[in-house]
């Protein structure tokens, strides 16, 4: 198996914001990425019921590719920045990456825990209408909500905060010793120390 890797780092300040590519980012525990739509309670669907944790998401290269070919013949292609993920990784299938819903991992010194899938939505191909006809539009938001579906991503909950920089691996933390390892407090043989 590959090793994964962060492949690229993605946040934008506000709902609809153009997003910004980052080389390093700043995790908060219990927020999300400094700066991010999420993380201040900016983002389209920050206030939406229920309820769900959008600290951060996810999103493989190898998902992006495979909803491209499915695009290509309405001549249309999303770049990793335009699916609007925070996090895009390498090393990974979106299979796998689905798979890490309620699993701990870790990149950086960053404690992650895998929530729930980030469905597609035809949010990202209107933020960029200039690309196509007016009226093209929304068979193109169809198009990328049918070929994103089962690969549109993880909303993940971050537990420790951090820094997490590209090309930074990814671990699968199978073992729940190695979660503990990521908490300030450390158990000890008597008991829990602090």
């Amino acid at each position: 198996m590959a090793e994964i890797r962060v492949a690229d780092l993605f946040t934008a300040p506000t709902s609809g914001a153009p997003m910004q590519e980052h080389k390093k980012a700043s995790l908060i525990a219990g927020q999300g990425i400094e700066g991010d739509r999420y993380a201040t309670g900016k983002g389209k669907y920050s206030q939406l019921l229920p309820f769900k944790i959008r600290h951060v998401t996810f999103i493989a290269e190898a998902a992006i590719a495979e909803a491209n070919k499915e695009l290509v013949t309405l001549g249309v292609e999303f770049a990793p920045i335009d699916t609007r993920r925070n996090i895009l990784l390498c090393g990974i299938e979106p299979a796998a990456l689905n798979a890490l819903a309620g699993k701990f991992f870790a990149t950086g010194d960053v404690l992650f825990e895998g929530k729930d899938l980030a469905d597609p939505c035809k949010w990202p191909p209107s933020l960029l209408k200039e690309r196509w006809r007016a009226e093209d539009l929304p068979k193109i938001a169809a198009a990328f909500k049918a070929a994103f579906n089962n690969r549109g991503g993880l909303r993940a909950l971050v537990h420790t905060s951090g820094n997490v920089w590209v090309d930074t691996p990814v671990r699968v933390l199978d073992d729940p010793e190695d979660v503990l390892d990521y908490f300030p407090i450390r158990r000890h043989a008597t008991g829990w120390l602090g």
